[in-house]
């Protein structure tokens, strides 16, 4: 089963650009979020914890850098633009989670007509289709987290 998480963040940091390319982001912005739990990105199992997560290279600037504010942990991802479903109010991580596993999955920013968008590694496919519903569809469902 697939529970999509959302973790509200501080600060209006990374600005994403529209259009059929991986997201742009400034390199002098970034989005502050504490988060709750243990969560996956890519290959990276990062603790939870207070993060910044920012452009990682000014050349790549869909390749992003989230990073916990001791420097104890931090990955690179790729992300690609999406249009989030909803009006978004405010910067917000989304999650999804299979079983007690959470994976990042997007980034909106308020005001944006475009957010970021991991693509799934293959550790989270397989750990979706493992967790699936006997129909072999996961469902969706919104879980806030708290804001910090």
């Amino acid at each position: 089963m697939r529970i999509r998480t959302l973790v509200t963040t501080l600060g209006l940091g990374l600005v994403l650009a529209a259009g059929a390319r991986p997201a742009q982001a400034l390199s002098d912005e970034t989005i502050r979020a504490h988060i709750p739990f243990a969560f996956h990105v890519y290959g990276t199992t990062l603790p939870a914890g207070d993060y910044v997560i920012k452009s990682a290279d000014m050349l790549s600037p869909g390749i992003l850098l989230v990073q916990k504010t001791d420097d104890s942990a931090s990955a690179f991802f790729l992300t690609e633009n999406a249009t989030p479903k909803t009006s978004i109010g405010h910067s917000e991580l989304v999650f999804d989670r299979y079983g007690k596993e959470r994976f990042l999955h997007a980034i909106w920013v308020p005001g944006d007509q475009a957010g970021a968008r991991l693509m799934p590694s293959s550790w989270e496919l397989q750990t979706a289709r493992a967790a699936a519903l006997p129909s072999g569809k996961a469902r969706p469902v919104a879980q806030s987290a708290n804001q910090r």
